[in-house]
Order: C-alpha cells, then structure tokens, then sequence
C-alpha cells in the first residue's frame, strides 16, 4: 500500500512556506532558519537584520525562536471575532516555551484565509496559560502582512534605535524660507544720526523700517511715501540702490539685509502683540490689556486639520512668587547658495507683570526644565507649527511687508527627503513622518 501524505502535513509546510516568504519579502530581510531535527515545539529561528551607514545589510546577532500552528478548519482558533481570536497552546509547549532562554513567537498560519499572525511569548502570556486562560490574537495587532514591513517594531528587543537605515522618510524643520524679498535696499545720508532722534520726532506711521550704519540710512521701502521722514531725516538726493541679491552673496554685507529683515520681522510681531525682550533675545506673547491675566489665539492646526486654540499667556499662582507664562520664540537667520531663511526656535519666558522678566534666574530655569523636559519631537514641530500659522493667519505664507517695491512674503517649512528613518515611539515604523531641528547647523549671521 502507498504511503500517503495527509492534509494536516500539507497544511504544516504551508504554513511554514508562508512564513519564509514573509521574511524573504520583509524589509529589512529577516533571515529564516528551519529546525530540521528535534522538534520540541520549536520550528526554527529568525536572525534580524539592519542596515549600516554605508547602507549594506547586516546581520545583527538577535535570535528569536519561531514555532509555527497551521490550521485549515480552525483547530487553533477559537471564540473567532471581525477583531480577533482566541489560542489555547498544549501543556509541553507551554513548558517549553517557558523554559527557553531565548525570545519565542508564536506564529498562526490560517491555511483558509491565507493569513498569518505572530505573538511574542511574555511572563504574562506564561501566566494565563499555567491557568489554563487562552492568549488573544488580534487580527489588526497581530497581523504579519507583506509590505508592512514592522516585524522589528513589534518583536525586536533592541528596535528602539534612534536612527534607522532601513527606511527613508521626509524630514520637516524649523526653516523657513523667504519666498519673496525685495529687489533694492535704498542708501541715503543721513541727516539725523540717531534712530532715537528720529522716533522722537516722528511717529510710527510717519517713518518707514529704517536702520542707521555710519551716517548712512538704509530702508527697503520708498521714503517718498514717508514725506516728513524724507525731509527731516535723509538726504534723498544721495539716494543709491543696493541690489538685495548681490549684498547676500558677500558676508558683511549680507549682515545689513538680516539685520533689515530683522527690523521688519520684530515690527509684523509686535502689530500682533508679540514683543521682543533683547536681555533674552526672544520674543514673546504679551497681553492684550492690562486688565487681563490670559491670552488665547485660534490657529490652523496641521494635525488636526481643524482650528484649535493655544493660551500664550497665562497667570501663575506660586507662593511667594506669581507670574505670568508666555509661550515664546528665538529667530536666526541662514543663508545659502539658495537664498534667505528664517529659523524659529520655541521658547518659554516668565514675567512678573505680563512685560518685564522674572529677576530670579534659579526659578526661570526650573520652571523651564519642568515645561521643556516633557517635550518630544512632535511638540516642538507643534509649536513651530503654531507660530508659523498664527503670523500667517492661516495661509500658507506668512506676509511681511505689502508695500510696493518692498514686499517681504515667508513659505512654510524647508523638508528633505533622508536615507534613514528615527522612529516614534507613538507611531507605525516607516509610516513615520519624523520632525528634524536644524537650527543646530553653523549660524550664518
């Protein structure tokens, strides 16, 4: 009589079949290696795999024992739900399993829906099965599906690496870019040689955004439309044009227009009651009256797609101290080859009346701690999000300047694409869109 090979055997190959292919396709590679001798509940084992920072492939030395269940009519499942099912292992696998000194995986193959699902084994999995409990399969959790390449994310011990060379992924900064800038700065001779002088004899609205450098003013709007500020201060038949391109292409000079753009950057803040402390070089969100000890602005948030609200200012009880807290920000300036860009940096400040700073630095600094400490990557983005959003009312760039021949305009972040990925601890693996600070390059200006 021939031998013949029964149902339960086929469905056992496929089952481990499948489960090389999905190592084989996942990325990066998992090694798989079969037990071919002495099975005592275990089917094989899985090295897993990285690549290095010249992106080859390398083994890591991290084993994880595999035992497979293949199942045609459902002799592993139990209790089956749209959302998951129930596992009841034997007693010599669970003594086995829990005598291992290696990390097992339990492995269902379903041979009905050709699907495969993986459990690591824990204390508390050993736990339900010594009373006799079934351990739960997640049909979303669990799932091992080719292309969702999270089998380090799910089962690797050392996953958690700050950066990844499996994956590529878009990085967002806190870099934003001026898309529009004005053509000319205008030179004059000055008349007046203190910018104090000037704004003692002019009001804001009758002045344009100046800045005075060796008996030389410079602007980069018209003072004919400033015509008090055109006879009082400068000497408009001395007028020269400065090309904004040229004087970014040498370094003295490209200090005048971030110096100028500064100017211009401080007066759109402060027409938002924003105001700029120079002991801290910061600037801060300050209180619409004096009468009031808060402050909340709606803005366009980014993740939720919906307008939400931010308090910027609120007032603190703390014997014998009170304050107010103010969310607040630094800006630098880069250039490069490509043009000009601003760099805005979140911040916290501390006052004693809504405007001057707190004296005792001690307590600033801890109360600092105390706020930055719990921060992450994604709440820095946030806020760098929300300033961007607030400036610019909700469009997606932010407008300096309107005046004619002076038009300042500000795009939204600068992101590259990087051949590696840094994983959130609150997110799916190589679904990461991962937040990148880089203001920490050399400061141009």
């Amino acid at each position: 009589m021939a031998k013949t090979v029964s149902e339960s055997h086929i469905t056992g190959d496929k089952g481990v079949a499948a489960f090389h292919t999905y190592c084989v396709k996942h990325t990066p590679y998992i090694i798989w290696r079969p037990e071919t001798v002495n099975d005592f509940g275990i089917d094989g084992e899985v090295e897993l795999t990285s690549k290095n920072t010249q992106g080859k492939l390398e083994a890591t030395g991290e084993i994880l024992k595999i035992q497979i269940k293949s199942t045609l009519k459902g002799s592993y499942i139990h209790k089956e739900t749209a959302e998951a099912f129930e596992f009841t292992p034997r007693e010599d696998d669970i003594e086995y399993w829990t005598k291992h000194k290696l990390d097992v995986v339990l492995v269902i193959f379903n041979d009905a829906t050709d699907e495969l699902f993986a459990k690591k084994i824990t204390k508390l999995d050993e736990g339900y099965f010594k009373k006799n409990i079934p351990i739960t399969i997640s049909k979303t959790d669990n799932i091992l599906s080719i292309g969702d390449n999270r089998f380090l994310e799910k089962y690797s011990q050392n996953f958690k690496q700050r950066i990844n060379y499996n994956f590529k992924e878009t990085l967002s900064t806190n870099i934003f870019r001026f898309s529009k800038l004005p053509k000319n700065i205008l030179e004059f001779d000055a008349k007046i040689l203190t910018a104090k002088e000037i704004f003692e004899q002019l009001p804001r609205n009758e002045r344009p955004i100046f800045l005075i450098r060796t008996k030389k003013i410079y602007s980069f709007s018209n003072p004919s439309i400033f015509p008090k500020f055109k006879d009082i201060a400068i000497d408009y038949s001395s007028r020269k044009e400065l090309l904004v391109k040229n004087l970014l292409k040498q370094p003295e000079n490209s200090r005048l227009v971030a110096e100028l753009m500064n100017l211009e950057f401080k007066e759109f803040c402060y027409s938002e009651y924003i105001a700029f402390n120079k002991q801290y070089g910061r600037y801060f969100f300050v209180l619409k009256s004096k009468t009031f000890t808060s402050r909340i602005e709606y803005y366009d948030s980014k993740a939720k797609k919906k307008d939400t609200h931010r308090t910027v200012v609120s007032f603190h009880e703390y014997k014998p101290t009170n304050f107010f807290r103010h969310f607040a920000f630094e800006t630098k300036f880069l250039y490069d080859e490509t043009g000009l860009f601003l760099v805005i940096n979140p911040q916290y400040f501390f006052t004693s009346d809504g405007m001057m700073p707190l004296e005792d630095k001690a307590q600033i600094t801890k109360l600092t701690n105390y706020l930055t400490s719990k921060e992450r990557n994604q709440h820095v983005l946030n806020h760098v999000h929300f300033v961007f959003s607030f400036l610019a009312k909700g469009r997606p760039k932010m407008t300096l300047s309107v005046l004619e021949g002076s038009e300042i305009e500000l795009a939204s972040y600068e992101t590259f694409s990087v051949g590696f990925g840094i994983p959130l601890d609150n997110r799916h693996f190589g679904k990461t869109e991962t937040h990148y600070d880089k203001s920490s390059q050399q400061e141009m200006f």
